[in-house]
């Protein structure tokens, strides 16, 4: 019988001194989640294959370079209040959800583009002043003249 091949780091076995396949020992350090790499079965720099899945803009994580859940760094601007665009939880263009309430023609406050208290802009116009000029009778008797 012959003797077996000498191992080497490269015949995709953990052999010889080798800590893991092809690595470790008298080869090159093992791939590790943790050494600032993308090696091994990783798909991307410490991430993905046997280590953690990597960050994604969907994953309903605030990770990676993100300054919110799944917005921010490398994903897309996270929501505000005041950025013109209806998004995040807001249920109007920066109002509701968590901004402050939307504006309606009926919520007693001037508010939106109303000129007045929920009238005007885009509520219905507002009315106009009527001078109501009214007579009070103190006369006790008065009642007497009034027609049924």
């Amino acid at each position: 019988m012959g003797s077996a091949p000498a191992p080497t780091c490269n015949d995709g076995i953990k052999n010889g001194n080798e800590t893991g396949v092809d690595c470790g020992g008298s080869c090159a350090p093992c791939p590790t989640c943790n050494d600032g790499i993308k090696n091994g079965n990783e798909t991307g720099i410490d991430c993905g294959g046997s280590c953690t899945p990597c960050p994604t803009c969907s994953d309903g994580i605030k990770n990676g370079n993100e300054t919110g859940i799944d917005c921010g760094g490398s994903c897309s601007p996270c929501p505000t209040c005041s950025d013109g665009i209806k998004n995040g939880s807001e249920t109007g263009v920066d109002c509701g959800g968590s901004c402050s309430p939307c504006s309606t023609c009926s919520d007693g406050i001037k508010n939106g583009n109303e000129t007045d208290v929920d009238c005007g802009g885009s509520c219905a116009p507002c009315g106009t002043c009527i001078n109501i000029s009214v007579e009070i009778n103190t006369d006790p008797y008065a009642w007497r003249f009034l027609e049924y």
